[in-house]
């Protein structure tokens, strides 16, 4: 189901499964005396944890009111049947990020896998493309693109393709995208080739569009010497609150307020979002933004990520945020 980029891996003692409500000691249940086919297993998918694999017999605990720790109570760690608890509490705590559920009679809209593919012979005003980058998973939130079409499909009535396209850097055809996307959650490299294709391409018309998943540090350090490679005489500066980017001109709305969760001192992400101004920086060619940068994560909201350890926007304000860009790229 989940192919080779997405391997069962053991659980890492630092995952924020093991405190993403109540702190229960990893070493308990993946500890040096548990063989490794007993230890708790997970696959990822870009930046969250989308299957738990727990060899180890620990429903009949949950099953069991008497194992619920009590308020306040303190819980050792040989108190194995609070601990597995706990650690259920936790896995639906890191699953749903604290949010409740919805009424009952609410109805999910259900992806069609038609509208990935375009219609054949079909042509779309508007197409929108991501980046492949030598980054490991440059396409950690895969459908954020296509939930960016639809919105600007749905509320802007545009002529967009909801079918993602993927191109390198090199390639000539990035010359047909006007707005690009570029996400990523490790380091990755440029080589002359990728930079003069894509300066290139922005000094014409085109816009890139690019965030670090979940604020990723390693990735954002890339970026930023991506830009200095790309264009060693402009930096990347905070796009002004009183830009045509956030406008009501350009949006129906000023976008004056938006929700992120930002960094704590340690570099791990707070517990809650809080509101702020637009964080967005970008680089500047002859009073157009070519480049609109978000350290902060965009693309998982987009697919509503919930991951409680996510530095990065809320759903609505990354939508409106990635949504002002790609009408901005139309519109400059």
């Amino acid at each position: 189901m989940f192919g080779l980029e997405s391997p069962l891996t053991t659980l890492s003692a630092s995952h924020p499964i093991w405190s993403a409500h109540k702190l229960v000691p990893a070493e308990a249940f993946q500890g040096a005396a548990i063989p490794e086919a007993k230890r708790i297993h997970a696959i990822e998918r870009g930046c969250k944890t989308v299957v738990v694999l727990i060899p180890q017999p620990l429903a009949g605990y949950w099953e069991d009111g008497r194992y619920s720790p009590k308020v306040g109570e303190i819980v050792g760690d040989t108190m194995r049947g609070k601990l597995a608890y706990r650690l259920a509490g936790n896995i639906v705590a890191y699953a749903t990020g604290f949010e409740p559920p919805k009424p009952r009679l609410d109805k999910p809209k259900v992806r069609d896998p038609k509208d990935d593919q375009p219609l054949a012979g079909a042509r779309y005003l508007v197409e929108l493309a991501q980046i492949r980058h030598d980054g490991g998973d440059w396409q950690p939130a895969k459908n954020a693109l296509r939930m960016l079409a639809m919105n600007a499909r749905d509320k802007y009535l545009l002529d967009v393709s909801l079918a993602r396209q993927d191109v390198p850097m090199t390639q000539k055809r990035l010359w047909q995208y006007k707005f690009v996307y570029m996400h990523g959650k490790t380091a990755f490299t440029t080589d002359e080739a990728e930079i003069e294709n894509m300066k290139a391409h922005l000094e014409v018309g085109g816009t890139l569009l690019a965030d670090a998943c979940c604020g990723d540090a390693k990735f954002d350090a890339a970026f930023r010497e991506f830009m200095k490679k790309t264009f060693p005489n402009q930096k990347l500066q905070v796009i002004p609150e009183t830009d045509f980017l956030y406008s009501s001109e350009l949006n129906g709305d000023w976008i004056t307020n938006v929700r992120c969760r930002i960094e704590k001192a340690d570099g791990t992400a707070e517990a809650n979002f809080r509101d702020t101004k637009p964080l967005l920086e970008g680089i500047k060619i002859d009073d157009r933004w070519v480049v609109i940068y978000s350290k902060y994560d965009i693309g998982c909201a987009l697919e509503k990520n919930k991951s409680s350890t996510c530095k990065g926007y809320d759903p609505d304000s990354a939508m409106k945020l990635a949504t002002a860009a790609l009408l901005y790229s139309l519109k400059k």
